[in-house]
């Protein structure tokens, strides 16, 4: 290889680099953003449940009910 193919190569090379650095931040960054909306939305999804109703259908007998014995 001819030092001009070298030279010609290694900027390349280098061009290659620097644009997978830079993807690499933005990937970073927005990676870093997901996490902190993921938290997020899970405290607002626990802030936003209802508290479990409670059940009904099993009542029990009054104070005052009378039951024969």
């Amino acid at each position: 290889m001819t030092p001009n193919r070298q030279s010609a190569e290694i900027a390349r090379l280098r061009r290659e680099l620097a644009k997978a650095q830079a993807d690499r931040e933005v990937l970073n960054a927005a990676l870093e953003s997901m996490g902190k909306a993921h938290a997020l939305l899970e405290k607002l999804a626990e802030s936003a449940e209802p508290e479990p109703l409670k059940d009904t259908s099993e009542t029990t007998p009054s104070p005052d009910s009378s039951t024969p014995d």
